[in-house]
C-alpha cells in the first residue's frame, strides 16, 4: 500500500520533511484525525524547523479542540518569519474558540481577556501576523459582548466601534464578497450593540443577497441557518 510504502521510506530516511509529511497526509486519509495527531506528536520533534509539519499539527490540535496541548506546542515554536500556513491565525482561533466555551459557561470575565489575547500574537510564532478583516471583526465583537456583559458600555461601543472602521475597497469587491461578508457579518452585530438595528440589517439583507447570487440559498438547512445561530443577542 501507499502507507506501507512511505514508512519503508521513512525507515531509510527518517528526517525527510517531505516524506513525513506525505506519511501524515497519507495517516489522516486512513486513520482519522487521533491517529494523525499521535502520528504528528511522535515525530514533529524532528522537523520544528518545518513550517508546513509545524503548522498541521497546530491546525490538527484546533480542530480537535485540544488547546490546551495547543498552547504548550505553541510556546515551543520559533519560527516567527514563517507565514504559510498562518501560525497566527490559527492560535487566534483557538484562544477564541476558548473564549466561546467560558461564554457559554457565563464566565464573562475569563471569555473576555481570551478574546483580547487573541489578538497579541507571540512574535516567536509569527512576527509578520496579519490579521484578517473577518478574525478582527469576530474578535472585536466578542470583545464588546463580554465587556458589554460586564457593564462596561463604554468599552462594548468602543470595540464595536472599532470593528465598524474596518474598511472595504470596491476595486476588490467581486473577488473577496466572501471574505468581506464574513466581516459585515459580524459588523452588523456590532451595530447592533450599539442601538443601530436599521443599519445592522442593511449588512444582513446584504449578506442574504450575496447567498442568494451566489447559489448559496441551495446550501443544506443547516448550512443556512448556521449563519445566524452563531452570534449572541447584544444588549447593554
Amino acid at each position: 500500500t501507499s502507507l506501507g510504502r512511505l514508512e519503508e521510506a521513512l525507515r531509510l530516511d527518517p528526517n525527510d520533511a517531505y516524506l513525513f509529511d506525505a506519511y501524515v497526509a497519507e495517516v489522516k486519509a486512513r486513520r482519522g484525525a487521533p491517529a494523525v495527531i499521535e502520528t504528528l506528536e511522535a515525530g514533529v520533534g524532528r522537523f520544528m524547523n518545518c513550517f508546513t509539519t509545524v503548522g498541521t499539527l497546530l491546525n490538527e490540535y484546533l480542530l480537535a479542540g485540544a488547546y490546551d496541548k495547543l498552547d504548550d506546542f505553541a510556546a515551543r515554536v520559533n519560527l516567527p518569519y514563517f507565514w504559510r500556513p498562518s501560525f497566527g491565525r490559527t492560535w487566534a482561533l483557538a484562544k477564541m474558540a476558548r473564549g466561546y466555551r467560558k461564554l457559554q459557561e457565563k464566565e464573562y470575565d475569563e471569555a473576555l481577556a481570551l478574546f483580547e489575547a487573541s489578538g497579541r500574537i507571540p512574535e516567536t510564532l509569527e512576527k509578520n501576523y496579519l490579521e484578517d478583516e473577518p478574525v478582527r471583526a469576530r474578535r472585536l465583537f466578542y470583545t464588546g459582548y463580554c465587556r458589554s456583559k460586564l457593564g462596561n458600555t463604554a468599552g462594548a461601543a468602543e470595540a464595536w466601534t472599532a470593528a465598524l472602521d474596518i474598511q472595504r475597497h470596491i476595486r476588490f469587491e467581486a473577488s473577496y464578497n466572501f471574505t468581506l461578508m464574513q466581516a459585515r457579518y459580524y459588523q452588523a452585530y456590532c451595530l447592533r450593540g450599539l442601538g443601530r438595528s436599521r443599519e445592522a440589517n442593511t449588512y444582513l439583507r446584504s449578506i442574504r443577497e450575496f447567498a442568494s447570487s451566489s447559489g448559496m440559498d441551495n446550501a443544506s438547512p443547516v448550512g443556512r441557518t448556521a449563519l445566524f445561530s452563531r452570534v449572541p443577542r447584544t444588549s447593554t
